[in-house]
């Protein structure tokens, strides 16, 4: 439902949707209220709909979103197969720290606005984390270690964002930050946070003289926690080259090399797209682990060690 009200418009939105925040690539901060599908791809892509009230104004002073959020999605992990999995097992019943459990009601607000060159974005979440910490299992202590189980376990949290794109003749810069507050790091003490993301990207147009582009981009991610943090961005470079041949068939080419500054750790990412006909479209994406390091805690998909 939408309308105009004075010099001000409006739009209701009810039912299951996909929000998405942030301006930089390979990882959003800000981007908190969707659930992501980890079976789907291990990169934090895909998403999980997320059900919801969603009142957006918007006028010359801005756009202002509010969301009431009636329930929480669980986070879903790969299994025994799946790629790329825990040593450990993941329990499907998961715990709550609020006992309506997934039935807490979460609210977010954002403003955003464009002035000159700048994007910017400020955003607020009052509720339920979607990034689960992990508990061992009751009978984990009866059992050998390669069979511990762990149950993902979700915080109630509060989190101010940031996110900021300067535009300017050659470059884009960009700039996405948080504070959490309420979320235990990975040795299982509550730890208020920061982390930040701060990146460049250049588009080279006509490359060769061809109608082909390139753009490259670099990203460097820290987060506050350093080695107690409970994901892998704590400290990483993040390197990357997209061709686009600009064709018919929508020709894409996508390289990038994903190095932590703290650990030995080189991933590198490969993807190719290309459209067959009306019909059929060829993707090809390759993720290739160069070199993993175990004295980072987060390695071995950041289960390595939990709390009770």
């Amino acid at each position: 439902m939408y309308g105009d009200w004075k010099n001000t418009s409006w739009e209701l939105q009810l039912g299951q949707a996909s929000v998405n925040w942030g301006v930089t690539e390979l990882y959003n901060l800000v981007d908190i209220i969707n659930q992501v599908d980890l079976v789907e791809h291990p990169r934090n892509r895909p998403k999980l709909g997320q059900p919801m009230v969603h009142l957006t104004i918007s006028g010359d002073w801005g756009i202002a979103e509010s969301f009431l959020l009636p329930y929480h999605r669980k986070r879903t992990f790969p299994g025994p197969k799946g790629r790329i999995r825990s040593r450990f097992s993941i329990n499907e019943n998961a715990s709550y720290e609020y006992h309506d459990e997934e039935n807490h009601i979460d609210v977010a607000f954002r403003y955003s606005n464009s002035v000159g060159p700048y994007d910017f974005g400020l955003s607020v979440f009052v509720g339920t984390n979607r990034e689960p910490g992990f508990l061992a299992s009751e009978q984990a202590e009866l059992t050998a270690p390669q069979y511990l189980t762990l149950q993902p376990y979700y915080e109630q949290i509060e989190q101010f964002g940031l996110d900021v794109q300067l535009t300017t003749t050659g470059l884009l810069y960009k700039f996405e930050a948080i504070h959490r507050n309420g979320m235990r790091n990975l040795f299982g003490e509550e730890e208020n946070y920061h982390a930040v993301i701060l990146g460049t990207e250049h588009t080279i147009y006509n490359l060769f003289n061809s109608s082909a582009s390139l753009t490259v981009l670099a990203e460097w991610l820290y987060d506050g926690r350093g080695s107690r943090s409970t994901n892998v961005w704590t400290n990483d470079l993040f390197l990357s080259g997209f061709l686009s041949f600009n064709d018919v068939a929508g020709t894409e080419f996508v390289a990038g090399l994903l190095a932590d500054l703290d650990y030995d750790y080189r991933a590198l990412n490969l993807e190719f797209k290309r459209r067959l006909s009306d019909s059929w479209t060829m993707r090809f994406e390759s993720i290739v682990n160069l070199n993993s390091d175990p004295a980072d805690l987060t390695y071995d998909g950041r289960k390595t060690v939990s709390w009770e």
